[in-house]
């Protein structure tokens, strides 16, 4: 079913949805992860796992699992931008898991992952909405997210994709605000 999905842009996007439109929210959520790394992910290392104590978890070490976790070159040395896919059609503000999960992955910008590369730094953060549904439904979520990612001076963006399938990314809570407002009609 894939191969017939890795169009570029917004007609990939379109497709997409109509085909796992009506999976159960588990199965859709996978299919959701290896289109959108056929369409925008290429190269990047699927389901890194990464074992520490978080600061929430009062010195027991947790296992968070990353869906994607691009790697670029820098003059730098190599620097890394970890990926949490979301594919919810609901809202996710008042689970504890998700906040939890946020903080974590909040914590682990600005240290270094143990890839298939080896160690590399992540130096940012992105959640993607796939669903423009969830996106609706999510935007004081992520109006906090930003403003937790900021307290904790920590790079964050969101991709959303709107009704038409087209991927806005924002970086702000004023450039969310403007493309909710653009693309995001009630």
């Amino acid at each position: 079913m894939l191969r017939s999905l890795t169009g570029k842009g917004a007609a990939s996007h379109r497709d997409f949805s109509a085909r796992v439109g009506n999976l159960n929210p588990s199965d859709k959520g996978n299919m959701m992860e290896r289109w959108y790394r056929t369409v925008y992910g290429k190269g990047a290392e699927k389901h890194v796992t990464v074992r520490r104590a978080f600061s929430n978890t009062a010195g027991k070490v947790k296992q968070r699992v990353i869906d994607l976790f691009e790697i670029r070159s820098t003059r730098r040395g190599p620097r890394g931008t970890i990926k949490e896919l979301k594919a919810v059609d609901g809202p996710i503000g008042n689970d504890p898991k998700f906040w939890s999960q946020f903080e974590h992955y909040l914590e682990m910008v600005r240290t270094k992952i143990t890839t298939e590369k080896g160690k590399v730094l992540a130096d940012r953060l992105n959640y993607v909405f796939t669903s423009p549904e969830g996106a609706k439904r999510n935007r004081a979520a992520m109006e906090r997210m930003f403003n937790l990612a900021e307290k904790k001076d920590a790079s964050l963006a969101i991709e959303l994709f709107d009704g038409t399938g087209r991927r806005h990314t924002v970086n702000s809570v004023d450039e969310l605000n403007e493309v909710m407002k653009r693309f995001f009609k009630p």
